[in-house]
């Protein structure tokens, strides 16, 4: 009849030991189930070497002499989390001529596993499909910062946790997708006041490859003194191509050094005060990371501009 062999723990032996199955006839068949994240190479009595890969069910036979004790040795392991895996036992049986079972040599593959305050999962597919409208399905975070993934059947969002701090990253909502970070208007801009009076204040909601500079001057005015340059958020590294209205004057600088910039000739007569304002477009060539307001601007500046760069 089959007898269970005992098991043991591969984690208690991490440079190697063996086991001893009790078999004593030849051409018995040893049913092994690897449930642990190392992958064991077994040396059998008669000098044969296989091998068991991680979370793996396989058999084995040997024809001339009897299974006995087996050798092994941890030749790989598995990257997971502590405290996903459930266990760490190596177990199985040993069967007698005419006792065999159907061979085998595949995954132990498992539906969800709860332990120690984890899920760990290893299955084909993962269905759920019977849940109404609005019914949330995946709920995932810290303990510090939960939900950091909430997925509802018609909505939903994913972030992450940065040094214990949440930051939301994706959200989908009647068919809107939010691509947060990346390409959100950024709420705290930079912002300059004018020696004189008024704010020239900047946003960048574009921040990758491509990126996006907004300017805008409310009642801006700065004829008294210099008020130092105004620091891009994300530095251009090429250039990029501008237009503004009647925007006071300022100084594209790279560092210390002044970049020059071309510029077209400007269109719609008008100023600060005239409904039909004038407008400007430049081309700025070469990396840049900040704006240097000058000290020109007497008249009261209420305008927007934007420069679209690498």
């Amino acid at each position: 009849m089959a007898r269970p062999i005992k098991l043991f723990d591969p984690s208690l032996n991490l440079g190697g030991s063996s086991f001893d199955t009790k078999g004593i006839n030849v051409n018995e068949q040893l049913m092994l189930y690897n449930d642990s994240i190392y992958g064991l190479e077994l040396t059998f009595p008669d000098g044969s070497v296989d091998r068991i890969p991680p979370s793996w069910n396989k058999d084995f036979i040997l024809n001339d002499v009897a299974i006995g004790v087996v050798k092994w040795t941890i030749f790989t392991q598995l990257n997971v989390p502590p405290g996903v895996w459930p266990i760490s036992q190596v177990y199985g049986s040993i069967y007698e001529t005419g006792e065999h079972v159907a061979s085998v040599n595949a995954s132990m593959q498992r539906g969800v596993t709860v332990a120690s305050g984890s899920v760990g999962a290893t299955v084909n597919t993962l269905s759920n499909e019977t849940n109404a409208a609005g019914v949330e399905v995946i709920d995932i975070g810290t303990l510090t910062n939960p939900k950091l993934i909430d997925i509802f059947t018609d909505h939903g969002s994913i972030g992450t946790e940065q040094a214990g701090v949440a930051a939301q990253v994706f959200k989908w909502l009647n068919g809107i997708l939010e691509i947060l970070n990346s390409l959100k208007l950024d709420t705290t801009p930079v912002t300059m006041n004018g020696t004189t009076a008024g704010t020239f204040s900047l946003w960048q909601p574009f921040i990758g490859d491509y990126k996006l500079l907004i300017l805008q001057q409310v009642g801006y005015q700065n004829s008294a003194s210099d008020p130092g340059p105004m620091l891009v958020p994300t530095p251009f590294t090429k250039g990029g191509l501008g237009l503004h209205t009647n925007i006071g004057g300022w100084t594209v600088k790279n560092g210390g050094a002044t970049i020059s910039t071309d510029n077209a000739t400007s269109f719609g007569a008008g100023s600060s005060s005239n409904p039909t304002p004038s407008w400007t477009w430049y081309a700025i060539n070469s990396a840049f990371d900040r704006l240097q307001p000058n000290l020109s601007n007497g008249t009261v500046h209420n305008a927007w501009g934007f420069i679209l760069g690498v």
